[in-house]
């Protein structure tokens, strides 16, 4: 089997450049109107301001949340900015009605149907609200045309930029999942040609270590009876044999107390549980950088590297 592993495009680092877009906009207006002391440009660029420094705060949110949560979220606060800049300044109406657009492009590859729907029902309202907003507010600026025509470009360009962001963002994950699929169908095509179990065992634990970008892939199950570990697979197959040797000396080591040594990554917790646990001397491994900056301390347990480890035997 040949191919790489589909890169994921996550929604984060675009509600980045979303809020990096917005962010010297909404300055420019909100100066530009109080030199000129404007009061509705003044609004419409702390709208702006506000809106992508909400952005930038939700990028650098909890990693572990969801996309489709993230995409949601910024989606609806998008329709909220894009009405509360067009009561601020209804000049810009036209523009932010295109703009309506960008919350469900967004959320598109990240999002189920029902979701989508309801982003749609609420776009256009929103952009019907931007469109005919000139009409129904009694305020806003008027500088005579050629100003309100760069304003009103400067929005449209936006929202265009804003736009392009993500649907390049949606199509990538889309060719994403393509791609996945792809490689469903391959497996399943490579276990029909064999009905060899151990062959099927190597395919499964092959395509395991290529979906995850990973050299090397396991596919075991822990034999309490004999407390051991039993491996009915693995990728590269040459070095099953080595895997054997090595989990024959291993033991089943459970961990009844949670100690939180408060990791970097929370994800690293339970290594440091697992080894004091064990009763082990030594975590050894390449991450130092994370595994020894632990808040709480265990006497006797040291994290090297394997080549530090090595050398001191």
């Amino acid at each position: 089997m040949t191919g790489a592993r589909a890169v994921r495009r996550p929604i984060r680092p675009a509600v980045r450049v979303f809020g990096l877009v917005v962010l010297p906009i909404g300055l420019f207006w909100a100066v530009f109107g109080i030199v000129i002391e404007d009061p509705a440009l003044v609004a419409l660029g702390l709208v702006g301001v506000g809106f992508a420094a909400w952005l930038l705060l939700e990028h650098r949110s909890d990693e572990h949340r969801p996309d489709a949560r993230i995409a949601m979220h910024v989606a609806y606060a998008t329709n909220i900015a894009a009405l509360l800049a067009a009561t601020a300044e209804p000049v810009i109406g036209l523009g932010l009605a295109v703009g309506a657009l960008v919350p469900a492009i967004m959320a598109l590859a990240y999002v189920d149907r029902s979701a989508m729907r309801r982003l749609m029902c609420v776009g256009i309202c929103t952009g019907t609200y931007a469109a005919v907003a000139s009409s129904l507010l009694p305020w806003g600026s008027n500088f005579g045309f050629e100003l309100n025509v760069i304003l009103t470009l400067t929005t449209f360009a936006t929202a265009y930029a804003v736009y392009h962001v993500f649907l390049w963002n949606a199509s990538g994950q889309l060719t994403d999942t393509a791609a996945e699929l792809g490689a469903v169908i391959e497996l399943s095509r490579e276990i029909a040609l064999t009905l060899d179990p151990q062959q099927v065992g190597r395919i499964i634990a092959e395509h395991i270590a290529r979906a995850a970008g990973a050299q090397e892939s396991a596919l075991s199950t822990w034999d309490r009876a004999n407390n051991r570990l039993v491996t009915f697979a693995y990728f590269p197959p040459e070095r099953a044999e080595l895997l054997d040797i090595f989990l024959a000396t291993c033991r089943w080591t459970r961990i009844y107390f949670g100690w939180r040594p408060n990791l970097r990554d929370e994800g690293d917790n339970h290594l440091v549980e697992l080894a004091v646990a064990g009763g082990a001397s030594h975590i050894v491994t390449h991450n130092l950088r994370d595994l020894k900056n632990m808040e709480l301390k265990f006497a006797g347990l040291t994290v090297v590297t394997p080549t530090q480890l090595l050398g001191k035997e």
